[in-house]
């Protein structure tokens, strides 16, 4: 996170006149707050869904929790994973005079 914080804190406030500064702020926070609720309320939908597909398996509580955790974490690093090649084989573009 406090890698693309930085790095997006510059974007926002970069477009933006100098005199909108404030404004870019507020935008940087809630658009911040608005991905981490997306992401909490999704990880938790994902973890609610792979914990259910375990107990019907006829799994124990205590198995199809940690099923579900871990096919939720699994899930996350691939996704991570692909957006890092993405990132990775996409053409660098440069903005000067920031």
């Amino acid at each position: 996170m406090g890698l693309f914080q930085v790095a997006y804190s510059d974007y926002v406030t970069g477009a933006l006149p100098a005199q909108d500064r404030g404004v870019a702020g507020s935008l940087t926070m809630v658009t911040r707050t608005i991905g981490v609720v997306l992401g909490a309320t999704g990880l938790s939908a994902a973890f609610a869904h792979f914990q259910a597909i375990a107990a019907r398996s006829l799994a124990s509580p205590a198995e199809a929790f940690l099923a579900g955790f871990q096919t939720t974490l699994r899930t996350v690093a691939i996704g991570l994973a692909v957006a890092l090649a993405v990132t990775l084989l996409s053409p660098r573009t440069w903005r000067l005079g920031a």
